[in-house]
């Protein structure tokens, strides 16, 4: 199964040149504005939603959209804007599943750049979702410099989106904390303990839990919902190759494959372990 990967952040917050970097290094990357302005292009599905909702108004001599006047239309009043994200999210939510379904046939893992993730519900189709955060001041300059907009009209446009300050607090990260790395134990080599009191140092609500608990990882999946005002760590305390017998807690298996026989004998004893759990 592919791992899909959400970004996500403000308007003028920096999210293309992470998507830029990511498909520099060979990463396969959906872009959602990219998807919607071929949706708009002429004769597309957004396009003929569009006209038909807002009249020859929005085109420009070629026949095309003109982007400017129908983003001022769009954005002049709270009434436009509910239409215009009722009449267009559908559509994109469909040719975006569409293109993810597609992907993750070919690929183990992707990225999708969704502007309104949090907005329009996205959440749940990630593994992972990758915020691109920028200060207030500095969204605010390259959205007016980047879009030719004055400082009222930027405004209005960055109100329309959850803040990125919103947006912070519904961040979650798990780390699978089993203290081993490639080259011996992490106390050993590179200390990272105590992750909990640093992470809170900067200002995260720390949640610990094992991490071969599914019913405790699940609640602190739920209990993270929860809490608000800051991102949360999840800090999952786990045991490499947990249920084999010749890997656990060995870091030579960081990023070694077993042979043949190494492979049965760990489906062997893995099998034998659930068998006890469940009762067999």
């Amino acid at each position: 199964m592919a791992k899909i990967i959400g970004i996500t952040g403000g308007i003028a917050s920096g999210k293309s040149t992470v998507t830029n970097y990511l498909r520099q290094k060979g990463c396969q990357v959906i872009d959602a504005d990219q998807v919607v302005h071929e949706l708009q292009a002429k004769g597309g599905k957004l396009y003929q939603a569009l006209v038909s909702w807002l009249g020859s108004a929005i085109l420009n001599e070629a026949g095309e959209l003109d982007r400017p006047k129908l983003s001022q239309l769009i954005f002049s009043s709270q009434e436009n804007l509910a239409k215009s994200s009722q009449l267009q999210n559908e559509i994109i939510r469909q040719e975006l599943a569409n293109r993810r379904d597609q992907l993750a046939k070919t690929e183990e893992t992707f990225f999708m750049d969704i502007p309104l993730l949090f907005e329009q519900d996205y959440a749940d189709w990630f593994d992972e979702v990758w915020l691109v955060d920028v200060s207030k001041g500095t969204q605010l300059e390259r959205l007016m410099a980047r879009n030719n907009l004055s400082q009222e009209e930027a405004q209005r446009r960055i109100a329309a989106q959850l803040s990125l300050a919103e947006k912070r607090q519904r961040a979650e990260i798990v780390i699978d904390n089993n203290g081993l790395q490639i080259d011996g134990k992490t106390a050993d080599v590179m200390p990272t303990e105590p992750l909990d009191q640093k992470l809170k140092a900067f200002g995260w609500h720390v949640l610990s839990v094992d991490g071969h608990d599914l019913a405790g990882l699940t609640a602190a999946f739920a209990q993270a919902k929860t809490l608000t005002g800051a991102p949360t760590m999840i800090l999952a305390k786990t045991i490499k190759g947990k249920g084999v017998s010749f890997m656990e807690n060995q870091a030579g298996w960081h990023g070694k494959a077993p042979n043949a026989e190494q492979y049965q004998q760990a489906r062997q004893e893995l099998a034998a372990a659930l068998a006890e759990k469940e009762g067999k």
